[in-house]
């Protein structure tokens, strides 16, 4: 995804609108907001997980070990220790 950031990547649907850290946030959000009354019945869940991901790919640098920053983040933590 940085790369797509770094050289303003269009996407190839026909609509050529550029792939930026803005357009991840709002489909990512937008994904969330469509899975009302789908197969994610934890809605809590899949809010944090969707936060975390859109934290990590825009983000200016790539976690060096993933498992390491999500055994860090504070949501990750929380929703383990329950």
């Amino acid at each position: 995804m940085f790369s797509w950031f770094h050289f303003q990547t269009r996407l190839s649907d026909g609509s050529g609108e550029k792939i930026t850290k803005a357009w991840v946030r709002a489909e990512a959000f937008k994904l969330l907001a469509s899975a009302n009354g789908s197969v994610y019945e934890d809605k809590k869940l899949l809010g944090d997980s969707v936060q975390i991901f859109v934290e990590v790919v825009t983000a200016s640098e790539f976690p060096e070990f993933l498992t390491t920053y999500l055994y860090n983040h504070s949501i990750f933590r929380a929703l383990h220790n329950t």
